[in-house]
């Protein structure tokens, strides 16, 4: 049949557009798609391989000089949590690294004896950093230790006075015994550097509900969270980039548009082009450390959202990451699915009392703290054994000036 000439225009009008769009239909695009909850395909497939999301965890980052051992690992407990570290006997590891808030503080800045000019990064998942601190200067957790333990601003202990309050204890004598056996019976401040980084090492979330989804219990994450992870892994919000499974965190450091004067990774580098660059924090347990960046400026998740999604801060140039403007679909925002705390899995890392830290650390907190009963209890005390009697706020075992008559009474 032959066509008359307005059916062949009408089939060119009609036809092409529709080839087009078929063609562009079939070109690679760098966006995923959001999968519908339906085609969502999660853990292991049934012939036992990895599925997509299932990545093993990389192999943490060791010390060789420094092997972890359970006796090392609880030496590394106790001292994190007693204030006998620091000059005045007023701040231990744990005043700015509290286990309730992701061993973060609450605080924007970090609080030693000044207010710091950084946010107090989260010791979660240190195990697997090649580089410490938000601008990458240590390497090794043993030497990110002393910057905290000996700068003035912090904790500002002398090694000799530390060594000398350590070894007047004489559970603390049995204790460096059987985490270093065979080295010298006297207790030496590299060994408290040694411990300490045994226990950060020990901080894992490796379990939370994302990693159970991955591993094939689809009742893991609700629908809005499962949205939540197809949203976070789509090209059209670039995540995924910085922030890769199973980790993630690239491990690398990254210039957003974040308004601050804080050259950075530069201070590091002597690189002008890794001026305002910082380094990209793990999301395991995120939803734990607010507020959030180096600088602690954005309170909440939703605002760090925001802040993606809107391009908000003046600090970035030509040459920082690009601020993604889709992080939603729809009327869904990617702060409404609840996909991020998936991430977390709060730990227990000392005693049931260990749960109460109060919000501003265990040695700032009003009553009897957490951090006094563990230490109590690992030189066989009840806490009141530390508290000064009638005056439950004064915590004698982790500071103050009758710390020292206490303990003696306790050995």
């Amino acid at each position: 049949m032959k066509l008359k000439v307005w059916q062949k225009t009408a089939l060119w009008i009609v036809g092409l557009p529709l080839l087009l769009v078929l063609l562009l239909a079939a070109l690679p695009t760098h966006d995923e798609p959001v999968i519908p909850d339906a085609d969502l395909k999660v853990g292991a497939p049934a012939r036992g391989a990895a599925g997509i999301l299932q990545v093993p965890m990389p192999q943490p980052v060791a010390n060789s000089a420094n092997p972890s051992t359970p006796q090392k690992v609880e030496l590394g407990r106790l001292l994190f949590f007693d204030a006998t570290l620091s000059t005045n006997n007023q701040l231990a590891c744990a005043s700015c690294h509290n286990p309730a808030l992701g061993f973060t503080d609450g605080q924007p800045l970090a609080q030693g004896s000044v207010t710091l000019t950084r946010n107090t990064p989260a010791l979660y998942g240190v195990a697997y950093s090649q580089n410490l601190f938000w601008d990458g200067r240590a390497t090794t957790l043993e030497e990110q230790s002393l910057t905290p333990l000996t700068n003035h601003a912090e904790m500002a202990v002398q090694p000799a006075q530390l060594e000398a309050e350590l070894a007047a204890m004489p559970r603390y004598a049995e204790l460096f015994a059987a985490a270093f056996p065979g080295q010298s019976s006297s207790i030496k401040f590299e060994q408290v550097t040694y411990a300490i980084a045994a226990f950060e090492r020990s901080l894992l979330a490796n379990n939370t509900p994302f990693d159970r989804y991955a591993a094939g219990d689809s009742t893991a994450l609700s629908a809005s969270q499962k949205r939540g992870l197809a949203l976070f892994r789509s090209g059209a919000t670039g995540c995924y980039n910085c922030h890769p499974g199973p980790l993630f965190t690239n491990g690398g450091f990254e210039r957003l548009s974040v308004n601050s004067t804080d050259n950075g990774r530069a201070d590091v580098t002597g690189n002008a082009a890794d001026r305002g660059a910082f380094k990209v924090p793990t999301l395991r347990n995120i939803a734990l450390s607010a507020p959030y960046m180096h600088d602690g400026s954005l309170p909440t998740l939703e605002a760090v959202v925001d802040m993606y999604a809107t391009g908000k801060g003046l600090r970035a140039g030509a040459d920082a990451r690009h601020q993604h403007a889709t992080l939603g679909c729809g009327d869904e925002h990617l702060s409404d699915t609840g996909f991020l705390p998936v991430l977390d899995q709060p730990q227990r890392v000392a005693s049931a009392d260990v749960d109460d830290v109060q919000p501003l650390g265990p040695l700032r907190s009003g009553g009897r703290c957490a951090a006094c009963r563990q230490v109590g209890e690992a030189f066989g005390q009840g806490c009141k054994t530390f508290v000064e009697p009638g005056n439950l706020d004064r915590v004698v075992a982790t500071g103050g000036a009758d710390k020292a008559d206490a303990r003696a009474r306790a050995a």
